[in-house]
């Protein structure tokens, strides 16, 4: 190979490292992400929010969000496939939810 071949070889490995590590960051972010970001920037012990707020700052929840009390569980599993729970409890907060006035209190966690 010229010298010529090796820069291309190389800009093109770069490229591809490039390109990975940002595949990899794409899968550490969560669509529940600006919920956590919201959390952390209060510094309110309890914050209630609606189901319409939250879906506003989460870009739309699922119908089970509305119709399942267990949606909205405090799992501190690391298997946990339950991504939404993470990003209140990543924020310091613990969620309770009162399915029929639509609404979510996050609780602030005592340490």
């Amino acid at each position: 190979m010229s010298t010529s071949d090796d820069v291309c070889h190389s800009a093109h490995i770069s490229l591809i490292n490039d390109r990975n590590l940002a595949l990899t960051e794409m899968k550490k972010a969560s669509k529940y992400d600006p919920l956590k970001s919201f959390l952390l920037s209060n510094d309110a012990p309890v914050v209630i929010l609606d189901f319409a707020e939250i879906a506003a700052l989460v870009g739309g929840l699922p119908a089970t969000a509305e119709k399942r009390a267990e949606w909205w569980g405090n799992e501190r599993s690391a298997d946990s496939k339950h991504v939404q729970c993470k990003s209140w409890l990543e924020a310091g907060y613990l969620a309770e939810v009162n399915r029929f006035q639509k609404r979510v209190k996050f609780q602030k966690i005592r340490r």
